[in-house]
């Protein structure tokens, strides 16, 4: 039996491919593929044992014994388990500290478990964006729940950008799984959209998915009136619901169809930030991403078609 981890990362269409995945989870049981939700890793108490920087032999035996109980009830041929934050979060918010900087200590808790008694092999997928679009995507995420209500630059000006390192992760999570059976991909390669995606998953994750294209639903984004908006009206307000009921209302009144969609992240922020990546990116795509060029994360690749780049 195989475990296929879809880990994310953030921001690079992880949400879309649950949805997808629970949607077909019917179709993908008749081809031996069991799909363990969010919700179930929740209620059995699997993230939380992989979140804990101390763990106990009387948790350890209740989650394998879940397991085995889940794993005989399906007996399918594979596992896939999928969420962006399995092994760690982002840790960007301001006064953070190391980028998925929990994932070692995840690690360590999950070789506690001993998995290789359930599985054969273990297949890791990590999709990694741009750090410049990473970092503007997560800053609206976040303005959105007004967790975050400052500007793009003042925001920008209290993260260390050089701790940004989808190197330093997928390097940890290689050493755990091993490099051969990790696979990570860019995700600027996918340069058709939803169904674009869909079929490069099927691929890196060797899960059928390719049968119900089913269409994205788009996440919904500020305008540039909007934003504005956003930043003058947030801060009034102290709860987290009536910064989202802010958020909402002004979306749609201000529709990114009629105003355009905010771009807060400017030429001189992109080239600062990946000025600060540079070697590290390079690093990145001749270790682990090598049928790609690295163009794609250079500083002086911006506001180019990110098409097919296959070296």
């Amino acid at each position: 039996m195989q475990l296929i981890i879809h880990c994310g990362a953030h921001k690079t269409g992880s949400s879309s491919i649950q949805s997808l995945l629970f949607e077909q989870r019917r179709e993908l049981l008749k081809q031996g593929v069991l799909y363990i939700t969010e919700a179930e890793l929740n209620r059995n108490g699997i993230l939380q044992y992989l979140h804990r920087p101390t763990t106990s032999a009387s948790t350890r035996i209740e989650i394998r014994s879940l397991l085995t109980e889940i794993l005989d009830q399906y007996r399918s041929e594979k596992v896939i388990i999928s969420h962006e934050s399995i092994f760690s979060f982002a840790s960007l918010y301001r006064g953070g500290g190391d980028f998925y900087r929990s994932t070692p200590q995840s690690l360590k808790n999950l070789a506690l478990l001993e998995l290789g008694d359930f599985f054969s092999s273990i297949r890791v997928v990590l999709y990694v964006r741009r750090q410049d679009e990473f970092l503007q995507s997560l800053y609206m995420q976040n303005l959105s729940t007004g967790m975050w209500t400052t500007s793009f630059n003042q925001t920008l000006a209290e993260i260390d950008c050089s701790k940004i390192s989808w190197l330093s992760y997928a390097t940890n999570l290689a050493d755990f799984f091993g490099h051969e059976q990790l696979v990570v991909r860019p995700f600027e390669v996918i340069n058709n959209g939803w169904k674009n995606l869909v079929v490069d998953f099927s691929t890196a994750s060797t899960i059928d998915l390719h049968s119900t294209l089913a269409e994205k639903k788009v996440n919904e984004s500020f305008s540039t009136p909007a934003y504005f908006a956003a930043l003058k009206l947030m801060p009034l307000f102290s709860t987290k619901q009536a910064k989202l009921r802010v958020a909402r209302t002004l979306k749609y009144a201000l529709p990114p169809s009629l105003f355009g969609k905010a771009n807060p992240l400017s030429e001189e922020d992109s080239l600062n930030i990946l000025g600060q990546l540079e070697q590290d990116n390079r690093r990145l795509f001749a270790t682990f991403i090598k049928d790609y060029s690295e163009d794609f994360y250079a500083p002086n690749y911006l506001n180019a078609d990110h098409g097919d780049r296959r070296t």
